[in-house]
């Protein structure tokens, strides 16, 4: 999974949906943030109102060396009646001219990294999907993916550098949906308003991960981003701690997420901002010099590799996530797609690795993870989220895993 690429150099993307106020901007940026999605080029504003909040927001991300992902307020589908349908074509030529006059301020700024073209375009447009019946998620991506390319092209065109990378809202469209954008931005947010604390479904997390990395390396884009959930404002919902905050932002690590932009700093409080969203941020902040390291998984596994749960072995059969719907049907998962344990393993220039793992069990887990094929292993690894040293024994570290715990293990060879 590749790194994105900002003003010439690889980022691991820490941000969030919504930029902080400027009472907590130098907190945000102390604990990490270096990207923000920004709602901007209103089609209701008139073209100088838009044009001069727009120049606002970039000369924003300058002054504060943030990297800028601009959602367009556009509207890019068209109606038919009440239903939302695939942009007719005889709208597409106003709807590319809005783009373009945004592009024309954009594309030549040097902190924009991309554009959030789309929220969950799937939910938009599936009830006007004729053959939904017969072709399912399948047929719906192709649909959409062919109706809906004018939006990829116009923004490649105008600013073929950025990264077009809209949130694709079912894991099944996840690769065929890949034409609309180069960087997935996949959401999932566990902590359910009536799930009990490090209790519930946050597990999807890692299944959301998995499905996005997989389209992902099937369909040769360029990454993903995940947007894990931040907020304590949100109605039908209740507050994540900061334990379970640090598995939403973690868990997709393990799976090759090359950075975070959760959903939405607006609707956090700001006591919730520094009791929860930026000390997690910082445990990320810490070890960004490893997560933009070399991979090297294949050289640690694990004595639970495999799913032993049940819960871990049926997944939704789509995540749609609108109010009032009904939730798709449970379906077997592949093997082991969320096994108990998961983690990934990175080394940085000075040879020093981390081992980050995440326990997606709602029960403690007793683990064991052998390290192979890395001479002069040291005596222990200092776990940088609980700030403790674990012993390495022949080449293995084993600790007691409470329910979706997070470890940072990182140690130095000679």
């Amino acid at each position: 999974m590749a790194p994105l690429i900002y003003q010439g150099r690889p980022i691991f993307v820490l941000g969030s949906f919504d930029m902080p106020r400027d009472e907590d901007l130098a907190e945000w940026k102390e604990a990490g943030g270096n990207a923000a999605i920004v709602g901007t080029f209103s089609e209701s504003q008139a073209p100088d109102e838009r044009k001069q909040k727009l120049e606002a927001l970039a000369q924003w991300g300058a002054d504060n060396d943030v990297a800028m992902v601009y959602y367009p307020l556009i509207y890019l589908f068209s109606k038919d009646g009440e239903k939302t349908i695939p942009t007719l074509e005889e709208e597409i030529p106003g709807k590319v001219a809005l783009l373009e006059e945004m592009l024309a301020i954009t594309a030549d700024h040097p902190n924009t990294l991309g554009y959030w073209t789309f929220d969950e375009i799937e939910n938009h447009l599936y009830k006007s999907y004729a053959d939904w019946n017969e072709k399912k998620d399948r047929g719906l991506a192709e649909w959409i993916a062919d109706t809906m390319k004018w939006t990829y092209d116009t923004v490649k065109q105008g600013d073929p550098d950025a990264y077009v990378m809209p949130t694709i809202a079912w894991w099944t469209t996840y690769e065929g949906l890949a034409p609309l954008y180069d960087v997935n931005v996949p959401n999932t947010y566990g902590c359910g308003k009536d799930s009990p604390h490090l209790g519930g479904d946050m597990y999807n997390i890692i299944y959301d991960a998995v499905k996005a990395a997989d389209a992902i390396r099937a369909s040769g884009r360029t990454s993903y981003v995940f947007m894990p959930r931040s907020y304590d404002v949100l109605e039908g919902s209740r507050p994540a701690s900061l334990l379970e905050q640090r598995y939403c932002f973690f868990a997709p690590i393990t799976q090759g997420a090359m950075g975070l932009l959760p959903w939405r700093l607006g609707r956090c409080t700001m006591p919730y901002r520094r009791a929860v969203i930026y000390p997690a941020m910082r445990e990320v902040k810490r070890l960004i010099p490893w997560l933009l390291g070399e991979w090297h998984d294949e050289k640690v596994t694990s004595n639970h590799d495999t799913a032993t749960a049940d819960y871990l072995k049926e997944f939704p059969e789509r995540a749609k996530i609108i109010p009032g719907e009904e939730d798709a049907a449970m379906v077997e998962t592949e093997v082991d797609a969320v096994p108990d344990c998961s983690y990934c393993l990175r080394r940085r220039p000075d040879n020093s690795y981390l081992l980050l793992a995440c326990s997606n069990r709602a029960e403690p887990l007793d683990v064991t993870f052998t390290i192979s094929d890395i001479p002069g292993l040291p005596e222990s690894a200092r776990d940088m989220i609980n700030w403790h040293d674990v012993p390495i024994v022949h080449g293995t570290i084993t600790e007691t895993l409470q329910p979706f715990a997070v470890r940072a293990y990182v140690f130095a060879v000679e």
